[in-house]
């Protein structure tokens, strides 16, 4: 009888540890009157950064900063550039953005190094001069596939595209280099394009071993507490 009153416990303890593994950060970037609800950092010039942003889910600070290198960019308060709430997208987020025509850097830092991280990456407008695409890139890898698993080949990203197609840019996993970090870069694609940064979101990967760790420690616990018994 002790036993099956134990096994809840453990199994509690097992799911409440996983959750101390996970972080969501939220980032909107541009300076509108009008901003998202719920714990969103705010990025309202280009010269950044964001420091100890807060987790979107506890409301949390994290340590983790962003910072923008992005010389000639500038914040945008345009209208029209995003879409409707679409996921995790709010419309407010969406709605406005650093622009520029250069290159440009967004540097994630303090992360834990080795870990995997999910990036989402929104980049869209319906400015009339945009017409070709830029790249962009995280710790030199190619978005993995675009919110709508519709293209085989995202290297050059067409916002305007993004814009009427509510869609974004998706790393299914990026791993943070030695000194925690992950490193954004927008590449101009020439005349006719524009680099962009509306919304990103961050969020952590679980790693398989996590799991079979706390799934290990939950049932080496009920075994003593067993023999106790």
């Amino acid at each position: 009888m002790k036993a099956q009153k134990i096994l809840p416990v453990v199994f509690a303890l097992a799911l409440s540890s996983t959750s101390a593994f996970s972080l969501t950060l939220e980032f909107d970037f541009g300076n509108a009157a009008t901003l998202p609800s719920g714990n969103w950092n705010i990025l309202t010039t280009s010269s950044g950064p964001a420091t100890n942003a807060i987790d979107f889910v506890t409301g949390l600070g994290t340590g983790v900063s962003l910072t923008p290198s992005i010389p000639g960019w500038s914040g945008s308060t345009v209208l029209g550039d995003g879409f409707a709430t679409t996921g995790w997208v709010a419309s407010e987020a969406s709605g406005d953005c650093f622009f520029g025509y250069g290159n440009g850097s967004f540097v994630f830092g303090g992360l834990t190094p080795g870990a995997n991280y999910s990036l989402e990456w929104v980049a869209s407008t319906t400015d009339f001069m945009t017409w070709a695409g830029s790249g962009y890139q995280a710790n030199g890898q190619n978005a993995s596939h675009n919110q709508n698993n519709t293209l085989t080949d995202i290297a050059l990203w067409n916002p305007k595209t993004a814009q009427s197609n509510k869609d974004w840019m998706v790393w299914d996993s990026v791993t943070a280099d030695g000194t925690g970090k992950i490193t954004v870069t927008v590449t101009d694609g020439g005349f006719g394009s524009m680099s962009l940064a509306n919304a990103a979101r961050l969020t952590s990967v679980p790693e398989p071993s996590t799991y079979v760790m706390i799934g290990a420690g939950a049932l080496g616990l009920l075994a003593t507490r067993r023999r106790r018994a």
